[in-house]
């Protein structure tokens, strides 16, 4: 790689390190209006070159040393001490988080699948057979649920019942005592 294109790595890296910097101290909002008004009108300068203190090869680090920079770029009101404090708490935070990463998750979840009642489901029994049709095993699950637990719990089917014996002995009785004795009238006259 050439020097100028090494310089400019270093450059565009510096300033993702600050954009970094301010999203973890003052959040994404902050750090976008950096990169909206600053970042994308650099034209290949520092960040020390483009705010224009603390000299044209100072550091990012040394110029978060320097409140006029603070100044200038964060705010007035955040000193050397607050972001050192902040910079502290995130160095021990980052420490702490690495400490209790140390081993690799070994988590392996196996997953069955299970019907209604909880029962896993197995190749063993989830195959109807080579010879019995799918409509024979409609009939035969139609078959074992009208069984009497069915018939006596069963409200729905109780009042269907009910209904049908109804419209046959309205029919049977409107056959015996009205149809029947009109059409003997009928003949008679």
């Amino acid at each position: 790689m050439t020097n100028a294109l090494l310089e400019e790595k270093k450059k565009i890296k510096e300033w993702l390190q600050l954009l970094e910097f301010i999203k973890r101290i003052y959040g994404e909002d902050k750090a976008e209006f950096v990169r909206t008004n600053d970042y994308l009108k650099r034209n290949n300068k520092s960040v020390a070159e483009y705010y224009n203190v603390g000299g044209r090869n100072a550091t990012l680090s040394d110029l978060l040393q320097k409140q006029a920079f603070l100044n200038k770029v964060l705010s007035a009101t955040e000193t050397k001490e607050t972001l050192a404090q902040y910079t502290q708490i995130y160095n021990e935070t980052n420490a702490l988080m690495k400490s209790l990463d140390d081993s690799p998750d070994n988590i392996y979840i196996k997953c069955n699948p299970v019907d209604d009642n909880g029962n896993v489901i197995e190749a063993s029994n989830n195959s109807i057979g080579s010879n019995v049709s799918s409509l024979n095993s409609i009939f035969d699950e139609v078959g074992n649920s009208f069984g009497p637990n069915f018939l006596y719990n069963n409200i729905g089917l109780q009042t269907f019942i009910s209904v049908l014996f109804f419209i046959i002995i309205y029919y049977i009785g409107k056959t015996i005592f009205i149809d029947y004795p009109r059409s003997m009238i009928a003949k008679r006259v």
